[in-house]
C-alpha cells in the first residue's frame, strides 16, 4: 500500500472518530439509544472494512486457515461491540463533550 493511500485512511479514521461523537449527541435529542447506535455502526464498520480487505488484500486471504482466526474474529466482534455500547452509553449521559475527553485516554490503558 503506497502512502499516500495509507494518508488518506488515516485522515478518513480521523475524522470519523471526530465527528462520531458530534453525531451521536443529536441522534441521542431524537430519540436514539446506545444500543441502536452501536448496531449501525458496528454492521457500517463491517460492511466498509470488509470491502476494504476483499478489495486490497484477496489474494493473502486464501492463505489463512478460519481455525486459528476464529479467536480474532469472535475476541475483535465481542470487545468492539461492548466498547461501543459502552462508549455511546457514555454520551448519552454526560454528553459528547466530556465523553470524548475521558475516551481520548484510551492509549493510556491499552
Amino acid at each position: 500500500m503506497s502512502t499516500v493511500i495509507a494518508t488518506i485512511f488515516g485522515l478518513c479514521a480521523g475524522v470519523g472518530w471526530g465527528l462520531g461523537p458530534v453525531a451521536s449527541k443529536y441522534a441521542y435529542e431524537d430519540g436514539c439509544t446506545p444500543v441502536a447506535a452501536t448496531v449501525v455502526q458496528t454492521t457500517i464498520a463491517v460492511i466498509v472494512l470488509s470491502t476494504l480487505v476483499s478489495a486490497t488484500q484477496a489474494s493473502s486471504l486464501t492463505t489463512v486457515e478460519f481455525v486459528g482466526i476464529t479467536p480474532f474474529i469472535v475476541s475483535g466482534v465481542v470487545s468492539s461491540v461492548v466498547g461501543r455500547y459502552l462508549l455511546y452509553r457514555g454520551i448519552s449521559y454526560v454528553g459528547a463533550s466530556v465523553n470524548s475527553s475521558v475516551a481520548a485516554t484510551d492509549p493510556l490503558f491499552a
